[in-house]
């Protein structure tokens, strides 16, 4: 079975394999403060506990991937980080003393990992302590990876994803990750362990991987020191501030991403991401606009729908009142008349019929009794036409003897025209003779 990966929180949770082991004197050397190790190793207040923690550049069956080089890099971070049950912060019971990096060039392993040395604190939990032995005695002791991840990228299409809280990241995943929902292939990076969990079978907890077992070795631990207590050859001092690897492991270090390409690397992700973020508010934006745009546009139509009813329903009412006899309309009220108005706007010909007729029986009078009033356009027309003369009224004026053709159509005769002039100019009096004088 493969390891097992989760998440909870910002954090990821790893149940690595681990196999049992037994450290020579070589391997003893090997660790980060040997002197420090070898002092306080018969000291019956600890527990030493190893085994695997991670390993590289295999996807487990969550998909989660760690590089080789990731690995390389970040071998030291899980030291002195705590050692809990079953992941509960609560109950640090020890620490990572020590990590080895394993890579195949040099140790014969099919892919990089890393080693954990840890010593629980037997004197403050015994109950804890007693567990482990029960449950490596049972074969169901395994230990758990802890680590933080700020960023990680789909192993498909390479796709850079930020890690959000509560996981808010999800909504702009690519279409490798949506498909699995989050179970792709995915590598970590900037990988900080952050401690392990120790995993009891005891407590109906099953590891993912059958053998992942931890192995208990206080005795072997204290065997070595008693060995060196009684060995007087001399021993080569290891400094806290230098760790020391072969020429080969060195090599395949240098051929791995530097933490500034990384961070390079990580860089140009952000951008990348804040980009998209930027593009994809632009289009929300331009959704928004365009949704504004078609509600002022309907709104528009609206308002012109509303008009042209408006205006059909006064031509209505217009033709409904203008074919009413005066007499009718004279026998109605004003309010009356004001309601009649406004129902020939509305009412359908069967109920505007009705509605003529229960007038016509409560005036007592028909609906075109009087004749019909004038409408604007024939009092306007009427009004046009009284402003010419009919052929009739301009032969009367010519046989008046006015100016003009005579009736026939003939030029006027001059004895005509100044008997006309004659009759226009104004009879002057005489002027009275004096009396007894006598005129001719």
């Amino acid at each position: 079975m493969d390891p097992q990966v989760f998440e909870r929180g910002q954090s990821f949770f790893l149940v690595a394999p681990v196999a049992p082991i037994t450290p020579g004197d070589g391997e003893i050397e090997l660790f980060a403060f040997a002197e420090q190790l070898k002092k306080s190793a018969p000291n019956e207040n600890l527990m030493w506990l190893r085994g695997n923690y991670v390993e590289s550049e295999k996807a487990n069956s969550n998909g989660h991937v760690w590089t080789a080089g990731e690995i390389a890099i970040k071998s030291l971070t899980p030291m002195f980080m705590p050692v809990t049950v079953m992941h509960d912060p609560r109950t640090a019971v020890g620490l990572i003393a020590d990590t080895t990096l394993k890579v195949p060039e040099k140790d014969n392993v099919p892919r990089s990992k890393i080693e954990t040395a840890m010593a629980l604190w037997q004197h403050r939990f015994p109950e804890v302590c007693e567990e482990v032995a029960h449950n490596y005695a049972e074969g169901s002791l395994m230990q758990s990876m802890e680590c933080r991840s700020p960023w990680y990228t789909c192993a498909e299409c390479g796709e850079t994803f930020a890690k959000l809280p509560e996981g808010a990241e999800r909504k702009n995943w690519c279409s490798h990750m949506r498909e699995s929902e989050g179970q792709g292939a995915r590598i970590l990076g900037d990988v900080v362990f952050t401690g392990t969990g120790l995993i009891f079978g005891s407590r109906g907890a099953k590891g993912a991987y059958d053998e992942a077992h931890l192995e208990v070795f206080q005795d072997e631990v204290a065997e070595f020191h008693y060995k060196a207590q009684h060995d007087s050859r001399p021993r080569r001092k290891t400094s806290m501030d230098t760790i020391e690897i072969s020429k080969d492991e060195y090599a395949s270090l240098q051929k791995r991403p530097s933490p500034e390409e990384l961070a390079a690397e990580k860089d140009r992700a952000d951008k990348a991401e804040t980009a998209k973020a930027e593009a994809e508010k632009k289009v929300e934006e331009l959704e928004t606009e365009a949704k504004k745009e078609k509600e002022r546009a309907d709104e528009a139509e609206k308002k012109v729908t509303e008009a042209e009813e408006d205006k059909a329903k006064d031509d209505l009412a217009k033709t409904r009142i203008g074919k009413l006899g005066k007499g009718f309309t004279a026998k109605l009220g004003e309010f009356t008349r004001e309601r009649v108005n406004d129902q020939a706007r509305t009412m359908s010909e069967e109920d505007w019929e009705a509605r003529l007729k229960e007038l016509e029986e409560t005036t007592e009078v028909k609906r075109d009794e009087g004749g019909t009033e004038e409408t604007p356009e024939e009092k306007a027309a009427k009004a046009a036409k009284g402003s010419e003369f009919s052929k009739e009224e301009i032969a009367r004026a010519n046989a008046g003897g006015g100016g003009g053709n005579n009736a026939d159509g003939t030029e006027p005769s001059p004895e005509s025209r100044q008997g006309v002039m004659r009759g226009l100019i104004p009879k002057r009096e005489q002027p009275k003779a004096p009396a007894g004088a006598t005129t001719e």
